[in-house]
């Protein structure tokens, strides 16, 4: 018997079940806003950091969640990489990360639907989907 779900499926010629991999970076109370000249250089490296992930399309959105302030600044980033190892080193050599300002964890996130897909799906494409996941 054909359930609902399965006939929905079927009708989108199923699901894309692209692995992506979510960053989320939470502020330490070791957090600095740039007051003095070595932030601002923790700032900068964080930031050129985001931008070489961007150019070499693993970096699929960044920026930063709910409230913030000069003292605590959580953020997000959803990147594409080959496996989970991989993301996980991209997040331990985040420079916010590697000061002490934030602690970044990694999850999977499997994108099934929405209209990033393609996107997505060109970036995932680089290593090969792993919707075993």
């Amino acid at each position: 018997m054909i359930t609902n779900v399965e006939r929905l499926v079927a009708d989108r010629e199923g699901l894309p079940k692209l692995q992506t991999y979510v960053i989320s970076m939470r502020s330490t109370d070791a957090f600095r806003s740039g007051d003095t000249e070595e932030d601002a250089a923790v700032i900068l490296a964080h930031l050129e950091y985001l931008f070489d992930l961007e150019a070499r399309g693993i970096l699929l959105g960044s920026g930063p969640v709910g409230e913030y302030t000069r003292e605590r600044l959580d953020a997000m980033c959803f990147v594409a990489a080959p496996d989970l190892d991989a993301a996980v080193r991209i997040a331990q050599e985040e420079p916010f990360h590697r000061a002490g300002w934030r602690i970044n964890e990694v999850q999977k996130w499997r994108i099934n639907e929405g209209v990033i897909l393609d996107v997505v799906r060109e970036a995932v494409d680089r290593f090969g989907s792993d919707s075993a996941a």
